[in-house]
């Protein structure tokens, strides 16, 4: 569940991360100097990466929930395991490798909304 909610929010988050300028005015501890604008642009990508690299880490090794709320909880776990509320359904080793195959192309098409919203970022 948390990985279901945790890209699209993460995904909505971005045009205020990006917008927002509450640096503004800011100094570089460093130099004195105003903050550029690219620092801080630099400032909302590396943000959002470590906001992403968490939400990757945790979709790879979390449970990818694949129902929606008017049924039965059921998700595919890292290990190519069926769980339908929480109890492992039995599965044949193609129906596994078919298990596994989709949760490879959940997480790279998650994989893909994250790195735009990096790309977007910066």
């Amino acid at each position: 569940m948390m990985t279901r909610l945790l890209l699209p929010t993460l995904l909505l988050c971005l045009p205020l991360a990006a917008c927002g300028n509450q640096d503004a005015g800011k100094t570089d501890p460093a130099s004195g100097k105003a903050a550029s604008p690219a620092a801080e642009a630099s400032t909302v990508g590396k943000t959002v990466q470590d906001a992403t690299d968490k939400a990757r880490k945790e979709l790879a090794q979390g449970n990818i929930n694949i129902s929606n709320d008017q049924s039965d909880k059921a998700e595919i776990t890292p290990q190519g395991e069926l769980l339908i509320n929480g109890k492992t359904v039995t599965t044949t080793a193609s129906q596994r490798a078919l298990l596994l195959d989709y949760r490879t192309q959940v997480e790279a098409i998650a994989g893909a909304g994250m790195d735009i919203g990096v790309a977007g970022a910066n």
